[in-house]
């Protein structure tokens, strides 16, 4: 193996001109990225958030100016991310565009899938950009970004499309970096100008592409906020291309500013979350060396990655009987002082250990935040810190000239393709995933609290009920998991059982949501109607806007007989979830008995295309119609519940009574024979059918 000299980069050094073998690497990049993730574009959108972002997200529901400027104005379950929120809101109103569907049950996932796919590989040629001008080598810059591309531990911020933010905030900050690198990099070259001139000319191009940084990183922050070090990765981006630290500053030291008035605004808009048992101060440098000692592991052995790895504040302090924590700080302290060792007299290796560092900061629990309780690490908040590792394959590549070194490059990028695409897999399905979580960590109960809830959700109530028990085993301090029993024990028509979990969730955790839904739900469903509205109104006093505890509570109000308070809840829901099937559904139950009848059956129609597909529905609003003397309309929501359920025999029935009722008797019969035909021993079809013929005779 033969080296070449190795060169730092520095001020006077021109940006490599491009050539075809440029545009091949950045082809190169986009078919890598391709082959690894492309699978993902056929997965579905799981549960486990990403529902919640997209499908479930109520300013979603009908796509309109509102829907993006919320964002702006108010946080959204505890996160302001409205950059990141509109890019979703893009997406879907898209996908509807290109689907003309507009029920969000029934998205199609692919464009959100895709355009994960795009940003990825995006941030993956930005940093071949990066990586070229710093080493002037486009072979060793696309390894470098082919690593950053293909390492398995990407595949979560690129399989999941609740991690869109954290893709968009990577783009947009990777584009700051470019920017700023413009801004505070080698002067132009001579113009032939005069001097003053120049000067002139060379200062309005440098602030114009120090503005753009600051409206990227800006886009940045508003997409994840812990791209907040991004200035003091830039600004070692810079250091390692020897731009003079003077210049340095006067470029960072004002983004600098941007990014912590950004996380004070972030802070005063998201509610404050307290975490369960935080770390105190002195530990919590033994967490972050933990967290460091983690992300090294899996940089190197990239195998057995999971959504879940259970690593919480106490788990670390716990392990080896208190030891391992202090161990892992041994390990980071001596690891750093050997790399400051041998890459002393190289820019771009200090550099790219400073990058890895910086990225990963905001996360490695030296500041408390919502995860924790459930994991410190997670592969997502690796991805920018790649840029550190992949930056020092960069720089060790351009200085080699040996094949086998090359060769052993290729073999490693190879595995890393291969390992990601394995890993994108378990992605695919709720089910898939966390049976994959379970196998990594056995003892994680979010898995088995999220594997129960998916098995319940596709009736194997049977298999889900294990997981959950598991799950509570586990954690038996998560209100979520005791709720999700609940509902378990619900719907086995034990409702007793399933008070007495609500009950015990609400206690851990009073300003539980769910738990208190679910709780009026059940004391409406055994009778006791006064305490489940009062539990209801509890719920709706801490989140106004939760559509199903203002539907439950309209519910109540109806049977009441208070139809005006009914209405108003009802309506408000429908305002900003138009879709929304049960409330399109006891609407119409109202205007039914205002005898409003044709507002009625058009709300029935609307809750069948919103998911109420139950027979009792298809024949509530053809009789609806009927009553409004909209025959044909009628007859046509009869013939929709005829091929909705071909084997009830009431849609035949109730079909024959309509061309009765407009003297159309032989087809009437017709009618009422299939109906007779599909039902033997039910009476009410062979009656009306002797009726009929009884009627035809007699027209003879």
């Amino acid at each position: 193996m033969t080296h070449a000299p190795r060169r730092d980069a520095g001020e006077a050094v021109s940006a490599a001109p491009w050539t075809g073998g440029t545009w091949l690497c950045i082809a190169l990049i986009v078919v890598g990225c391709s082959a690894a993730f492309g699978r993902t574009a056929n997965h579905g959108v799981l549960h486990w958030d990403d529902r919640f972002h997209t499908i479930e997200n109520p300013w979603f529901a009908q796509i309109n100016q509102e829907s993006f400027v919320h964002f702006w104005r108010e946080q959204y379950g505890n996160l302001y991310i409205p950059v990141a929120y509109n890019v979703l809101g893009a997406e879907v109103w898209l996908t509807q565009q290109l689907t003309g569907n507009t029920n969000m049950e029934r998205l199609s996932p692919v464009l959100l899938q895709a355009v994960k796919i795009a940003l990825h590989g995006l941030s993956a040629i930005m940093l071949f950009l990066l990586a070229r001008r710093l080493v002037r080598s486009d072979s060793a810059a696309c390894a470098a970004a082919l690593f950053f591309a293909l390492h398995p531990l990407q595949t979560e911020s690129v399989a999941w499309i609740s991690e869109t933010r954290g893709l968009l905030g990577s783009v947009f900050g990777l584009a700051s970096i470019l920017a700023l690198e413009k801004a505070c990099g080698a002067a132009p070259r001579s113009t032939g100008l005069p001097t003053v001139s120049a000067s002139f000319t060379d200062f309005a191009t440098r602030a114009s592409w120090w503005f753009i940084g600051a409206v990227l990183l800006a886009a940045a922050l508003l997409s994840k906020p812990a791209t907040v070090t991004i200035p003091l990765i830039a600004a070692a981006i810079l250091w390692a291309k020897h731009v003079p630290l003077r210049r340095i500053a006067i470029g960072v030291v004002p983004l600098l500013g941007l990014s912590i008035a950004a996380v004070v605004v972030t802070r005063a808009v998201q509610s404050g979350e307290v975490i369960v048992d935080s770390p105190l101060w002195w530990q919590r440098p033994l967490i972050a060396a933990d967290a460091l000692c983690f992300y090294t592991s899996k940089l190197v052995w990239p195998v057995w990655l999971a959504p879940d790895y259970g690593r919480t504040p106490q788990h670390v302090l716990l392990a080896w009987g208190g030891w391992w924590a202090w161990v892992a700080l041994a390990m980071v302290i001596s690891g750093s002082v050997s790399i400051i060792f041998l890459a002393r007299r190289s820019r771009p290796a200090l550099a790219a250990a400073a990058i890895t560092l910086l990225a990963l900061l905001p996360v490695l629990g030296l500041s408390t935040f919502h995860h924790q309780a459930i994991s410190t690490v997670a592969d997502r908040y690796a991805y920018l810190a790649m840029l550190g590792p992949a930056i020092l394959v960069a720089w060790w590549l351009a200085g080699v000239r040996g094949r086998r070194t090359w060769c052993a490059a290729g073999v490693v990028l190879v595995a890393c393709a291969a390992l990601s695409f394995r890993q994108a897999a378990h992605w695919h399905d709720d089910e898939t995933l966390w049976r994959h979580a379970i196998t990594v960590n056995p003892a994680s109960p979010v898995a088995h609290n999220n594997l129960g809830r998916e098995l319940q959700r596709q009736g194997l109530v049977a298999g889900a009920e294990p997981h959950l028990l598991r799950a509570a085993e586990l954690d038996p301090t998560s209100a979520n998991i005791l709720v999700n029993i609940g509902e378990l024990r619900s719907s086995q028509n034990r409702q007793l059982e399933a008070e007495t979990f609500y009950r015990r969730a609400i206690d851990m955790s009073p300003r539980d949501v769910r738990g208190l839904i679910d709780l009026g739900i059940v004391l409406a469903e055994t009778g006791r109607n006064a305490e489940a509205a009062e539990v209801l109104r509890r719920a709706l006093a801490i989140d106004p806007d939760q559509a199903e505890g203002q539907v439950n509570l309209a519910a109540l109000e109806m049977q009441a007989g208070k139809l005006d308070s009914a209405v108003a809840m009802l309506e408000e829901v429908l305002r900003k979830r138009p879709l929304h099937p049960q409330a399109l559904y006891n609407l119409a139950l109202v205007r039914a008995s205002q005898g409003r009848w044709k507002e009625a059956a058009e709300l029935w129609g609307g809750s069948i295309g919103a998911g109420i597909r139950t027979l009792e529905v298809y024949l509530r609003r053809g009789d609806a119609f009927i009553r409004a003397e909209m025959y044909e309309e009628a007859e046509f929501a009869h013939q929709e519940a005829v091929g909705a359920h071909p084997k009830a025999y009431e849609p035949w029935n109730n079909l024959g009574l309509l061309y009765i009722r407009q003297n159309r008797v032989e087809q009437a019969i017709t009618a009422f024979e299939r109906a007779a035909a599909i039902a033997p021993e039910a009476s009410e079809p062979r009656d009306n059918l002797d009726s009929a013929r009884k009627l035809l005779e007699r027209s003879k």
